[in-house]
């Protein structure tokens, strides 16, 4: 008898324990889920429904304001023929071909962003992997629970990823608007060769070894790092031996041109994305974004410096001509569309600009203040942010993907959602 009662006086004291833990658990997720942040002010009118996971709450830390809240504003049309606000319907199926180090995770992070807050299908990389790669024309995708239930198409396609329209086509919709990012070729290689250790990995030290690296064969082609050279052109699909079809690199730029819809600059991030989000008919509040890859270390802006060396630009010029010949022609086609944009165009690029700016004074801030307000205009129905939106601004591919993963599993984990948020 006295062994039964020792062992329900234990199961008494763990039934105790286990109730206190999910109690201090439910405070814990209040906490990070933003609860005991400051109310929304009531003139933003927003409701915050009471949110039963960690993902979710995120999810409505951006919140707009309702239709009631925006006040007139005349008719304006962009040079698509969109009009905004209210005049055209979002458009939601967008393939993003990412190549690193081109200002691409900016843009990758607004395209993930919206599919998250609008419960989107992203095409997400199978597991194990960080890159979309093509198997036999396929793209080797990560199987969601729609896989067993639906032949429907991806939304979005926003990872790194080596682009076939064959492939693309499989698994997005015919109506998806087709956008790439590009960058300036001797910039994109001295931040590659940073952010990749080259020259750690190949043993070079001191000054010089941009032009040492270029100047060997062997170094430039060594299996110990990831090609540099001509890599814009190659990610987009620029054949690697003879095709019958593309005789030349004009006939590839052809294609490449009739195939995208936007070819986006790195240098005028701002324009390109005002471009983009009027043709999609989105909001301001669904193109901002925070600088994710800000590089201040001393080692990168010493290499920037030996970049400005006219021998290093000569010799990248000679190595990488197919991607000065891509980013030139690209970068004229979109000077030219630039100089066809009125006023208004101007106005809320600068907009955008300026609230940028707000939202990463906010982001960085630790005051109590927990919710940026953002009035109505001819650009944005209005918005308020809250501190999670910052954390969701700050999300690399790799831990958006297991987000989403998460996301689109059968039940919602909060314990992962911590672990990435």
């Amino acid at each position: 008898m006295g062994r039964f009662k020792l062992i329900g006086v234990i199961v008494v004291i763990l039934v105790t324990c286990c109730s206190y833990l999910l109690v201090m658990t439910d405070q814990a997720s209040s906490i990070l889920s933003g609860e005991v942040f400051r109310p929304l002010t009531a003139s933003s009118k927003t409701k915050i429904s009471d949110t039963r996971s960690l993902a979710d709450d995120y999810k409505m830390s951006l919140v707009y304001r309702s239709s009631s809240d925006i006040a007139p504003v005349p008719e304006y049309k962009s040079f698509q023929g969109a009009t905004w606000p209210g005049r055209c319907s979002p458009h939601r199926h967008i393939v993003f071909v990412k190549i690193p180090k081109t200002g691409s995770t900016t843009v990758s992070n607004i395209l993930l962003r919206y599919a998250f807050q609008n419960d989107l299908r992203v095409a997400l990389p199978a597991a194990g992997r960080h890159n979309l790669t093509i198997r036999n024309s396929n793209y080797d995708l990560h199987a969601d629970q729609f896989d067993s239930t639906s032949r429907a198409k991806y939304d979005i396609m926003a990872h790194h990823s080596n682009y076939s329209r064959e492939a693309v086509a499989r698994i997005m919709p015919a109506d998806s608007v087709y956008v790439v990012m590009l960058r300036e070729p001797l910039t994109h290689f001295v931040s590659g060769f940073n952010f990749f250790k080259v020259g750690e990995k190949l043993g070079l030290e001191g000054r010089g070894q941009l032009h040492t690296f270029l100047s060997s064969r062997d170094l430039y082609k060594s299996r110990k790092v990831p090609n540099l050279i001509n890599v814009m052109i190659k990610y987009l699909g620029f054949p690697t031996s003879p095709n019958k079809n593309i005789t030349s690199v004009n006939d590839f730029l052809r294609i490449i041109d009739k195939e995208f819809d936007y070819v986006l600059i790195l240098k005028y991030i701002d324009e390109g994305l005002v471009m983009l989000k009027r043709r999609l008919c989105w909001d301001i509040a669904d193109i901002i974004y925070l600088k994710i890859h800000k590089i201040k270390a001393t080692e990168y802006q010493d290499l920037k410096r030996e970049g400005e060396d006219p021998a290093v630009s000569q010799l990248l010029h000679k190595l990488s001509k197919k991607d000065y010949l891509l980013y030139q022609y690209f970068k004229r086609k979109f000077e030219k569309t630039l100089l066809k944009q009125n006023d208004d165009f101007f106005e809320e690029v600068k907009f955008l600009k300026e609230t940028n700016e707000k939202v990463s004074t906010f982001c960085k801030a630790r005051s109590k203040d927990s919710t940026l307000n953002i009035r109505a205009c001819n650009w944005t129905r209005g918005f308020t942010i809250r501190k999670p939106h910052c954390k969701l601004m700050k999300l690399t591919n790799v831990k958006f993907s297991v987000l989403l993963k998460n996301k689109f599993s059968k039940s919602v984990r909060n314990d992962v959602t911590r672990r990435i948020l």
